[in-house]
């Protein structure tokens, strides 16, 4: 009797224990921070994040990537490095331009060109082949620094450094927590 009490009363405060947890801890998967820092960290990368919170934190990455780049080539006042086609346009009697060519290579050659730079254009970028190859690493062991392994491999990184120098992923508070 006495351990079939014992027994419920283990059962409700786990019961108890888990719900308090769950209830606490749910909105963590909501957080971008949370899914980037957790993401990130080579101690455990994508183990404890789910599908969705997988894609989520990857997105936000390369959604904060592509803002910080456009902040810099913004403030350098540079353009995006792809050349600007030139066409010879004509106008017609009716107000109406078309596009002229000297010959059908000229036309060849340009259309070419433009599905070149589509096909660049989708071809990924220097952030998402870094997450790849991040991803394809081997997890740290829990108990070694993760500051002491992003120093050590930034160069590997540059653009997922970036972040942590940034702020985006390490503040002050976290900077605290031991390893």
């Amino acid at each position: 009797m006495r351990l079939r009490n014992e027994q419920h009363d283990l059962t409700q405060m786990r019961a108890s224990l888990k719900a308090k947890l769950e209830s606490r801890f749910s909105s963590l998967s909501e957080d971008p921070t949370y899914l980037i820092a957790t993401f990130l960290d080579p101690r455990f990368k994508t183990n404890y994040l789910g599908a969705v919170e997988f894609e989520r934190a990857r997105q936000k990455i390369l959604l904060e990537y592509l803002k910080m780049t456009c902040d810099e080539s913004f403030n350098s006042g540079s353009s995006s490095g792809f050349p600007i086609p030139i066409k010879r346009v004509r106008e017609t009697n009716s107000n109406v331009t078309c596009e002229s060519h000297d010959t059908f290579w000229n036309c060849f050659d340009e259309v070419a060109n433009k599905n070149n730079i589509q096909c660049r254009d989708q071809e990924k970028n220097p952030i998402a082949n870094e997450i790849d190859y991040y991803l394809k690493t081997v997890r740290i062991d829990r108990s070694r620094d993760p500051y002491t392994w992003r120093s050590v491999n930034s160069k590997h990184y540059p653009y997922l450094t970036k972040f942590a120098k940034a702020g985006l992923v390490y503040e002050n508070k976290r900077n605290r927590l031991p390893p």
